[in-house]
């Protein structure tokens, strides 16, 4: 039953980074200094690490969490980014755990090299996670973080991240995550 539900929730998951990102390279760009639509997607994997201020355990980062992100440039040092992601391990009851989360951000970039640049993001994000008794809650808030690009060919970037959602303030979200991110010019 549980890799059942498990089976379900990346199906999901994947459906939802597949619209989204079908979404995100039909958005026409609104800068009128670019000539072509410029998108991108990129899938991550990392630590999830949730805390609840109420409780009191002390909470070690989970080690599974995947992350399927889509987005536009709309110059070409601001764009806007959906992620969508999920913790594709097997739950414990007595801690917090992510079970999967969302969020849009607005992130300025600033390229520090041909190969390299560095972001901001500040948007919104959603989690549903399940607390230390087992039962499953969510919550929505401010989201916030930093990250990197490496580019390795002209499209192909290694990417790192950081972000944090504090929800309800009670419980804090942080994802650190590295991933690979692939650029589309339209």
């Amino acid at each position: 039953m549980i890799i059942r539900g498990q089976i379900m929730k990346i199906s999901s998951s994947i459906a939802a980074a597949i619209l989204l990102s079908s979404a995100v390279i039909s958005v026409p760009a609104t800068a009128s200094s670019m000539d072509e639509l410029h998108t991108f997607i990129g899938a991550s994997y990392g630590l999830g690490d949730a805390n609840e201020k109420s409780s009191s355990l002390t909470n070690e980062p989970n080690p599974d969490l995947m992350i399927a992100r889509a987005g536009v440039y709309l110059t070409d040092y601001l764009s806007v980014e959906v992620r969508a992601g999920f913790n594709p391990g097997f739950h414990d009851t007595g801690k917090v755990e992510i079970r999967n989360l969302s969020a849009f951000y607005i992130k300025p970039e600033i390229p520090v090299s041909d190969n390299v640049s560095f972001n901001a993001v500040l948007g919104y994000g959603a989690a549903i996670y399940t607390n230390e008794n087992g039962d499953s809650s969510k919550g929505d808030s401010l989201s916030f973080g930093v990250g990197g690009k490496f580019y390795l060919d002209q499209a192909t970037a290694l990417t790192v991240d950081f972000a944090r959602t504090q929800h309800e303030n009670s419980l804090t979200i942080d994802s650190y995550v590295i991933g690979v991110s692939y650029d589309f010019v339209m």
